[in-house]
């Protein structure tokens, strides 16, 4: 699958470059954040944490970025994988 940016997303993506890769994408339920954050993985997919707050949330990542062929990690409900380019990891996450 090839990550196309919608204008609104691609404005947005610009922008974060522009200020560096630093900032957060904020929008509207729907809009599309979680592709504008898969669009700069998608392009270089070197030493990326991304940090969410459920398990829901890093099982629905873990599919996205196997879509774009992203190999990832996990960190939390129970994994513990920080050795790929990618790693998604579950805030608050106690390791075992």
């Amino acid at each position: 699958m090839q990550i196309t940016l919608r204008p609104h997303q691609q404005s947005a993506y610009n922008s974060w470059v522009e200020n560096g890769t630093i900032g957060t994408v904020k929008a509207p339920t729907g809009s599309g954040k979680s592709i504008v954050g898969l669009y700069p993985i998608q392009l270089n997919s070197d030493s990326i944490w991304i940090i969410v707050h459920t398990v829901a949330l890093q099982e629905q990542w873990s599919e996205w970025l196997k879509k774009i062929d992203v190999e990832h990690g996990l960190l939390g409900n129970g994994f513990n994988d920080t050795t790929k380019p990618v790693t998604i990891a579950i805030i608050n996450s106690k390791l075992s």
